[in-house]
């Protein structure tokens, strides 16, 4: 599990995309169980389950 405070920046920040939705990516072309992901507004969490 990882998880930190949330800080969310002010204005958007450009991203090349390989962040979260890559690992998301992988799991499932790997057919194992998805990563959880929380976010409940003062902490961001995500879940990963071992291979």
């Amino acid at each position: 599990m990882v998880s930190n405070n949330l800080q969310r920046k002010p204005s958007r920040i450009l991203s090349n995309g390989i962040g979260l939705s890559n690992i998301l990516t992988k799991y499932k072309m790997l057919g194992q169980p998805i990563p959880t992901v929380e976010d409940n507004g003062e902490e961001f969490r995500v879940i990963l389950p071992l291979l």
